[in-house]
């Protein structure tokens, strides 16, 4: 019989209720939509059961028993309401006021606090503290002082003032269970009790943003939040992460034109309750070297501001120019694979149309790497999400440094491991993680010679197919001899029937929100093209890429070594770099949490990006949606001008990319790439444009990797 049918009967508050085995009290409650407060327990920890205020009166049970630790029964009366239950609810938050400081007019938790909207709730309406009295008289009386814990920096981006902690522990229990980082933990007993880190020196985790999230008080709070705002006085975008290829849903929060808050959406397929620290703190990176105007060179060499509308003009004349010199000129537009799927279509459109005039044409996307055509099907068709890395029962890993490229995927992969004792086999560079793995190699020899059971891999070979739920996390920078061995493991896998029942074989990391997007529409690699360029002049037009970007792609290092000629250099951004400055046109774009449209996310699934508020100059004039770009050449260039090719780039929902994009999901180039090394080097500076800008990353970095102490 199906265990999902088997229901045991109870009643709460004298109603009778139904739930699946193995819930709790506190669960069967919950369903049953009785509240039921809570510090300690949490959805995604283990249970606890030491805050004491999720007391109910069990019929037959001689005291009030922690709803959160005590399974159902068959028959179990349970109420939540009685004056017992009452009365010692209203104890229990009395005895935590007593220590707690009080001072929720300087406590950035204030306005979202559970313990303020528990003591509301179920605490007593007034305090039987005598805090008028001298010190002398209330220890004569009987009567102790509240006790102060002393103030300890945990790290650059969380502040503790653990005086107002109340031992809910839920810190210690992520670090451990979820971050994989047990240095915290609990000291002394009784009063004397204090939650710290047992070594007071830096430990590097990249969750480490969530602990503020989770903290049911005031005891842990942000840093770059500190006095900034209260929660009622903040405008919020739910939206989805812009920073990564998981597309985590995310919600922005910003007042007076500036963004101060970026937290997570409960979300169980793409972030669980979860989202990393480059992607809650580098938003400051945003509004740093911004560019609002467009810009042009002048004849001594000096740059001169130039409407919007002329920037457009020139570089459609450069264009122009490049399609007239077809035989001695190539266009090539590099393209940042983070861009709405809108702005990347209408790339490659006005690209199509570029050639239709004779001209040619190179569409490259900084996306690092292709998959082979015959598991890319795979990827798009199946939609896997973070929660199918629960379900497998053995994990492959090729070319992913986990905790840098994906932490969320590094942290699922943990409590997998510590549930279920799943084998993980990692192929790559060796690597510092929170679980054991069995590392098979960094070359290529070493991957075949898992395929084929040699050196001693045999047994691991023969785990993964006896394996029900086997799944391949792929990397974002793979070879053609790498993608060949993947082939491979998927076509032993799938004649295995593996896949069957629905079972998602391949689970993608991907360092931009729309590289799989990118892919799909046709861009090619870029890396393999500056290492294989022609002889040819070049027309390069960069949009969304930064100074780090053109740099590490080998762009401007070819044009200084004299191995690329360019004769027109337009650059569509967002920041002020000197490098970016050799541009003859520089023409700004909206910011990157300014930018709307679609993304497709690592997992194939299509979603809307909302542009949040104060999100630099998104309302600039001179800064035009980043979807409008053919719209503002066609007004120069005649042969665009049709209807057709202007309705093309004003779809904004997912029509256009069912329509149009969807089709081109066939065989994809396999391009010769760079060597199976981590794209991430330094976790804190390095990927996003974003991220690389942000002074809190920057001094996470220096910190962290020289092992400082932490400041304020």
């Amino acid at each position: 019989m199906n265990q999902n049918l088997i229901q045991i009967n109870l009643e709460v508050n004298g109603l009778p209720r139904s739930v699946r085995p193995g819930s709790t009290v506190f669960q069967a409650c919950e369903q049953a939509g009785v509240e039921i407060p809570r510090f300690c327990y949490h959805e995604r920890l283990l249970v606890a059961g030491n805050c004491r205020i999720c007391l109910v009166e069990i019929v037959g049970s001689p005291k009030p028993q922690a709803s959160c630790a005590i399974p159902v029964n068959p028959g179990m009366k349970v109420f939540t309401d009685s004056p017992r239950v009452k009365k010692a609810r209203e104890l229990v938050i009395e005895f935590l006021l007593l220590n707690h400081p009080l001072d929720c007019p300087i406590c950035d938790q204030g306005g979202e606090c559970d313990r303020q909207d528990e003591s509301i709730t179920f605490g007593l309406d007034r305090g039987r503290g005598k805090n008028n009295t001298s010190l002398i008289t209330m220890v004569a009386n009987g009567y102790e002082p509240k006790r102060s814990v002393e103030e300890r920096d945990w790290n650059p981006r969380v502040k503790a003032i653990m005086t107002r902690c109340i031992h809910c522990t839920r810190c210690i229990r992520f670090a451990s269970e979820v971050a994989g980082v047990s240095d915290r933990g609990t000291s002394a007993r009784g009063v004397s009790t204090e939650v710290g880190t047992y070594v007071h020196k830096p430990r590097i985790t990249e969750l480490s943003g969530n602990l503020v999230d989770l903290c049911p008080v005031g005891a842990l709070t942000s840093k770059t939040y500190g006095f900034k705002a209260r929660p009622w006085e903040l405008k919020s975008i739910d939206t989805q992460n812009r920073r990564d290829g998981s597309g985590s849903e995310v919600r922005i929060q910003s007042r007076d034109q500036g963004l101060l808050r970026i937290l997570p959406i409960e979300n169980d397929v793409l972030n669980g309750s979860w989202i990393d620290d480059k992607s809650r703190y580098s938003r400051d990176g945003n509004d740093k070297n911004v560019r609002t105007n467009c810009l042009t060179h002048k004849e001594n060499g000096e740059r001169k501001s130039i409407s919007y509308d002329y920037g457009i003009e020139l570089f459609s004349k450069s264009v122009e120019s490049s399609i007239v010199n077809s035989n001695k000129e190539e266009i090539v537009f590099v393209v940042h694979s983070g861009l709405p799927l809108e702005a990347q279509y209408s790339i490659y459109d006005m690209g199509n149309k570029l050639r239709s005039l004779g001209g040619k044409v190179s569409i490259l996307s900084t996306e690092a790497s292709e998959i082979p055509a015959d598991i890319d099907h795979i990827i798009i068709g199946s939609k896997a999400g973070l929660d199918d890395l629960g379900k497998a029962d053995f994990v492959l890993t090729i070319g992913v440094d986990r905790r840098s490229e994906a932490p969320l995927v590094n942290a699922r992969l943990r409590e997998s491991y510590l549930r279920d004792k799943v084998e993980i086999v990692s192929w790559g560079n060796k690597q510092e993680l929170t679980y054991p793995v069995n590392h098979i190699g960094s070359n290529p020899s070493a991957l075949k010679d898992f395929i084929n059971g040699e050196n001693g891999k045999a047994n691991r070979l023969q785990g993964m197919r006896s394996a029900k739920c086997p799944l391949i996390i792929l990397g974002s920078q793979l070879d053609n001899e790498v993608n060949s061995c993947v082939s491979k493991i998927v076509s032993i896998l799938s004649l295995l029937k593996t896949s069957q029942n629905g079972w998602k074989l391949i689970y993608p990391i991907y360092a931009s929100a729309s590289s799989v997007g990118s892919r799909i529409i046709g861009f090619d690699s870029l890396s393999s093209y500056f290492s294989n360029n022609s002889s040819m002049k070049l027309n390069l037009i960069t949009i969304g890429l930064d100074k780090a970007d053109i740099e590490n792609s080998n762009i401007i290092s070819s044009i200084c070594k004299g191995e690329v000629n360019i004769s027109s250099f337009t650059y569509f951004g967002y920041y002020f770099d000197p490098r970016v400055n050799l541009a003859n046109v520089s023409i700004p774009l909206p910011s990157w949490y300014g930018l709307n449209g679609l993304r497709m996310n690592a997992y194939g699934q299509v979603k809307t990006i909302r542009p949040a508020m104060g999100s630099g100059n998104t309302n600039n004039s001179e800064s035009r949606n980043s979807n409008g770009i053919l719209m503002s050449s066609s007004n120069f260039i005649p042969t665009w001008r049709n209807e057709s090719v202007r309705n093309s780039n004003r779809h904004s929902n997912k029509d256009m990319f069912n329509t149009n994009l969807g089709k081109q999901i066939s065989g994809y180039r396999v391009i010769e790439n760079i060597s199976p090394t981590p794209s991430i080097h330094d976790y804190y500076i390095e990927g996003h444009p974003v991220v690389r800008r942000s002074s809190r990353m920057q001094e996470c970095s220096l910190k962290l990797n020289k092992n400082q102490n932490f400041t304020n």
